[in-house]
């Protein structure tokens, strides 16, 4: 219908990830041992959720290298946290 009168319609993606306090949230997990890392890990995977499941090496322990952006725009916050900006348009009445 938009396209009929001439009209783009575009949203706008912002993705905010937080670098502090993703190294915060890494360092509580690595602190609080569960006996569930004992099991072999394909036995975890059974009985791990969807989510814990698909998770890489950075979420089982393994460091996160913030000196590489990934692709994200580099900014700090009101409070002085390190921030990635990530951004995207999406153009609805494209066809794909």
């Amino acid at each position: 219908v938009l396209e009929s009168f001439k009209i783009m319609d575009y949203s706008l993606l912002l993705g905010v990830h937080n670098l502090d306090q993703a190294e915060r949230d890494q360092q509580m997990e690595g602190s609080q041992s569960s006996s569930d890392e004992k099991r072999p890990a394909a036995q975890r995977a059974l009985y791990s959720t969807a989510m814990e499941s698909i998770q890489g090496g950075a979420a089982c322990g393994g460091s996160i290298d913030t000196d590489d952006t990934m692709g994200g725009i580099p900014a700090v916050n009101g409070k002085g946290e390190r921030l990635l900006l990530f951004i995207g348009i999406i153009d609805i009445l494209q066809s794909y």
